[in-house]
């Protein structure tokens, strides 16, 4: 037998295109977090590299769509790093019931992504049960990542790969950001059930 010759084909350059209103959609979810987070010095918004993280990935969408994950992952940031310095209590229910279309939150962080969420409220209610579940997997992961972590600085515990893995699979967030595709196509959700 011969032989099996591949090639790997591959452009020059990885670079592709910002969407064009990227940083304008920066500068606005940067006035919102500035406004909700004063505490954030404004160096920590810079680095965040908003435009980024959603014009790049989003480029051929929307300036709504760019905007709306912008602003989720931007919360989802902000999230991480109150978790991780345990400046404030993290309350899963009150972030939750953002996807009640009657919240009542009164807490920061879960108004900034109820108002993520409010862009999708035209979606049926299955898709909207579907993401709060997801999302609700990544928070509660999170919240288990982070006593692993705690654990592993007082103890000296590591975790198996296994048991970090088991972790990661949910906390990398991957179940939650998916649902931004159907921002763009609604009724490619439809096909999905």
């Amino acid at each position: 037998m011969e032989p099996i010759t591949l090639s790997i084909h591959f452009p020059h350059t990885w670079k592709c295109d910002r969407h064009p209103e990227a940083i304008f959609c920066s500068s606005l979810i940067k006035a919102w977090l500035r406004r909700d987070f004063p505490e954030i010095p404004y160096n920590f918004l810079d680095k965040m590299d908003i435009a980024g993280y959603s014009g790049w990935p989003f480029a051929a969408c929307s300036t709504r769509t760019v905007y709306v994950v912008g602003k989720f992952f931007s919360y989802w940031i902000i999230f991480d790093d109150i978790l991780e310095k345990g400046s404030e209590p993290i309350l899963i229910d009150d972030i939750l019931s953002v996807f009640s279309p009657n919240s009542l939150t009164t807490n920061r962080l879960a108004k900034g992504w109820e108002s993520c969420v409010d862009e999708f409220r035209y979606m049926p209610p299955a898709y909207l049960k579907r993401w709060e579940h997801d999302f609700k997997e990544w928070l509660e992961g999170a919240l288990v990542e982070k006593a692993a972590f705690d654990n592993h600085r007082e103890t000296g515990k590591i975790l198996t790969f296994d048991e970090y893995m088991e972790i990661r699979r949910i906390t990398v967030g991957q179940a939650p950001s998916t649902h931004f595709m159907f921002l763009e196509d609604p009724k490619e959700w439809e096909k999905q059930v």
